[in-house]
């Protein structure tokens, strides 16, 4: 997920409070410079996670949000975030 805010360069703030409402909800989370990877076997609880983080970042106050939502749910194995980057090596 990556999300941006109408308040200037920096949403480092924001993200904060968004990552502290995805782990609220039992989320697994890896955040980078550009996007914040979830991990879960629920799409429900996925899409909570997502929306407890929309609902953190509004209540900053901020104008706009823009977030982009990208899943990959593999059904014929188990992937995980590990096993996915040790696939790189």
């Amino acid at each position: 997920m990556r999300g941006k805010a109408s308040e200037g360069v920096s949403v480092c703030r924001y993200m904060k409070k968004a990552i502290e409402a995805i782990r609220d909800k039992g989320i697994r989370c890896q955040t980078n410079a550009m996007s914040t990877v979830m991990e879960t076997r629920d799409m429900d609880k996925l899409l909570e996670a997502v929306r407890a983080a929309y609902e953190a970042i509004k209540k900053e106050g901020v104008k706009r949000i823009y977030m982009n939502l990208t899943v990959d749910h593999r059904f014929d194995k188990d992937a995980t975030l590990e096993s996915k980057l040790g696939s790189l090596k």
